[in-house]
């Protein structure tokens, strides 16, 4: 692996995990995202990682992104590189887990967000208060609504307030919310869960799912129907998992 300043991998049996390590704030800047990319782009075609999780060292995930580098006439230099990360993300057919403390802003709400499943530590806030500053959140306004229930995503969109970790919940945002002092033992066991799947499976039915997101039911459904029957079933995961079945329904009905 390269050596980067900013960015942090580690990988493990249950996950590969990216941890943002750039001083309290964890801003966004070019830097770190083009470590962040680079990571990702390492990782979209590693077909044996069980899920990738982002994380964040410091008292908080990020405040956002880092505006000191670009002007009005200069901004898609952050914006190109900041929504490659979503793009990159996008690829990625493991499950994408969030682990959020403190504050997540802006893009750092953006980021954490946009992984398949949050976890957040009691006392964490997420936000998107750019909108003070004259600004919107592109990846929300294209994104939250898809998951997120709609009227609460306009008012954290449209009024740049922060919501804490349970009402994040609330709006969909958030999947579990864990008392501080827990925080690290209940993601490390959320991830042993996720990881005892067969991890190819694991894959398809994201796939499936997210086809469920972006077309009607009954097309989604066709396209679900053909992962099943022409990838799912051929995988060796899937054989195995039907023999124990019938073994086991074969040694029940003896009963």
């Amino acid at each position: 692996m390269k050596n980067y300043r900013f960015v942090g991998l580690e990988k493990s049996d249950k996950a590969s995990i990216i941890t943002i390590d750039r001083g309290e704030t964890n801003l966004l800047n070019i830097a770190i995202m083009g470590e962040i990319n680079s990571v990702l782009q390492s990782l979209a075609d590693d077909h044996s990682i069980k899920a990738l999780v982002i994380r964040a060292s410091g008292p908080v995930f990020s405040a956002g992104l880092d505006y000191t580098e670009a002007g009005p006439d200069s901004m898609e230099l952050i914006i190109h590189p900041y929504h490659k990360m979503f793009r990159l993300l996008e690829r990625i057919e493991c499950p994408t887990i969030s682990f959020v403390h403190g504050a997540a802003m802006g893009a750092g709400c953006e980021l954490a967000c946009f992984c398949d499943m949050v976890l957040a530590a009691e006392g964490a806030r997420f936000g998107l208060p750019d909108i003070k500053l004259g600004l919107f959140s592109p990846v929300a306004a294209a994104d939250f609504h898809r998951y997120g229930h709609l009227k609460h995503i306009y008012e954290l969109l449209l009024l740049g307030d922060s919501v804490s970790a349970e009402e994040a919940k609330l709006m969909g945002l958030v999947n579990h919310v864990y008392p501080a002092g827990e925080f690290a033992a209940k993601c490390d066991e959320f991830l042993y869960r996720m990881s005892s799947n067969p991890n190819q499976i694991v894959r398809l039915a994201k796939k499936a799912a997210r086809w469920g997101l972006e077309k009607k039911f009954s097309d989604a459904l066709v396209d679900a129907e053909g992962v099943y029957l022409r990838e799912m079933m051929m995988t060796q995961e899937a054989r195995q998992g039907l023999e124990t079945y019938k073994v086991r329904m074969r040694g029940e009905e003896k009963i």
